[in-house]
């Protein structure tokens, strides 16, 4: 809970000006999901230390509600395989997300049965926890270890490299300890386990069987080219599909002819050029 009272304070203290009413609800949604418990106006004639208060209650009232629900919803799925299967021994895996990422809390079953799946709440708050003190941690030594090879140019200025280092880094922790509150928090105020509703269940459809008999078949005498499959029909797509590539043909063509004129200052003919070419027989161009 100090992590909740320490950026709330840290909060307050940055929007604590009578205009800072939208900017302060809106980083407490980002961070808490939690909408203010008073409107501006009363915002405007509340002391600091009143401001916090009313905040870290609102904050905490909200976390033990989630938390609540998070276990009841759990309890309801693990209760059956207990006292219905029999399972009263091993790990299970229960899945929870906060929107963005699912987390797979592992936890004893017959500790979380007595429990009533609370300790399935504080595995998560646990992991939850662990994970974003791993990955500030690792951050944070980066940025020491870039601190480290910056600080050697202050003695050119006449500077004390190793002052300026405690300095930089006393401020690089305040700033680490800050952000890992803020995403440990919005995690752990988000955190839900799934459950799909019997409405969004939906019978998978009937597996669609095509019929080939139905199908017209070419006869193999009429395969002069693979491309020419399926054009006796006049507009079937595979007929629109090589009128689309003749025309790129054409158009690429036209710059060769257009560059060989420059070149040899000579003029050739598109369709000469394609003949002498071979790109395709002269009597099967489409646009002869």
């Amino acid at each position: 809970m100090n992590m909740f009272y320490d950026t709330i304070e840290s909060l307050a203290d940055t929007y604590d000006g009578t205009s800072d009413y939208e900017d302060l609800s809106m980083e407490m949604f980002k961070i808490f999901a939690v909408e203010m418990p008073f409107d501006e106006e009363k915002f405007r004639s509340m002391k600091k230390s009143e401001v916090i208060d009313s905040l870290y209650e609102a904050v905490v009232a909200t976390f033990k509600r989630k938390g609540d629900r998070m276990a009841e919803i759990a309890h309801m799925n693990i209760k059956p395989f207990v006292e219905q299967r029999g399972l009263s021994t091993g790990m299970i895996r229960v899945p929870i997300t906060d929107g963005k990422r699912v987390f797979g809390i592992a936890c004893d079953i017959n500790e979380a049965y007595k429990s009533e799946s609370q300790s399935v709440v504080k595995q998560f708050q646990k992991a939850v926890l662990l994970m974003t003190i791993d990955e500030a941690w690792k951050e944070h030594l980066r940025e020491l270890d870039q601190l480290r090879q910056s600080v050697q140019n202050a003695s050119y200025e006449q500077k004390d490299p190793l002052l300026i280092y405690k300095l930089e880094s006393f401020n690089l922790f305040k700033e680490m300890v800050e952000t890992m509150n803020r995403k440990a928090i919005a995690v752990l105020m988000r955190g839900q386990i799934y459950i799909q509703e019997p409405q969004d269940v939906r019978e998978a459809a009937p597996e669609r069987r095509e019929d080939y008999s139905k199908k017209t078949i070419i006869p193999a005498s009429q395969h002069k080219l693979p491309l020419r499959l399926l054009l006796n029909s006049p507009g079937s797509p595979s007929r629109l599909r090589l009128h689309h590539v003749w025309g790129v043909t054409i158009l690429v063509l036209a710059v060769v002819v257009r560059n060989i004129k420059i070149v040899t200052g000579k003029d050739f003919n598109i369709l000469f050029v394609l003949v002498i070419m071979k790109a395709v027989p002269a009597k099967e161009s489409p646009f002869l």
